[in-house]
């Protein structure tokens, strides 16, 4: 029975993907025939191509120093969730922290070729732990919409079936992905990774 009510939840997920998939399809097709995509890859390309090599000695400082500048508050923005690390229950902030480690790997990778090798170890510590969280935000989401999927489980055995095993089973991934991510942030902070991204930057 919970197999049949899991199928229901499942048809209503495709009906909604349909309605989005629909729009979503839709902008893709204008950007295409406005040739935006091919215009941002190409001009992505000259600013990737043209980084190093037509700085001057003081256009490259000034890029350092905006580089600085930006990691630097976006690491700030990042470590400003610290203290909800150990807290399992706080949806809210450690989805925002995983929005905040988007926003430092993204802040990064726009200044990779300033920092080589080195820089581009600390976006892949970065981006894990933006998966890490993310998981964690994934199963936030599906226990938050269960109970309006299944709303009427109440009068419907198969349905309230479905949505018991559903909501245990993703709090138990739930719960596999907290663990995951707080292993994650102590072997980041036993490196010291925050401190060497400091570093690099301000040298």
């Amino acid at each position: 029975k919970e197999k049949t009510g899991i199928g229901r939840i499942v048809t209503v997920l495709k009906r909604t993907r349909a309605g989005v998939q629909r729009e979503a399809r839709a902008s893709v097709s204008s950007l295409k025939k406005k040739k935006t995509i091919k215009e941002i890859h190409f001009v992505l390309g000259q600013m990737s191509g043209a980084a190093m090599s037509g700085l001057s000695t003081d256009g490259l400082a000034e890029c350092r120093q905006r580089a600085r500048v930006m990691i630097l508050a976006k690491l700030r923005d990042l470590l400003g969730y610290e203290k909800y690390v150990m807290m399992p229950s706080e949806v809210t902030e450690l989805h925002q922290m995983r929005i905040a480690a988007k926003r430092l790997r993204y802040t990064l990778e726009c200044f990779e070729p300033l920092f080589g090798n080195q820089g581009s170890g600390f976006i892949k510590k970065v981006r894990k732990l933006q998966t890490a969280l993310g998981r964690v935000h994934d199963f936030d989401i599906w226990l938050g919409r269960l109970p309006s999927l299944a709303q009427n489980a109440a009068k419907n055995q198969e349905l309230l079936l479905a949505k018991k095993y559903l909501m245990g089973k993703y709090s138990t991934l739930r719960s596999d992905g907290y663990m995951e991510f707080i292993e994650l942030w102590k072997k980041l902070k036993k490196e010291r990774t925050w401190q060497k991204i400091t570093r690099l930057v301000t040298k």
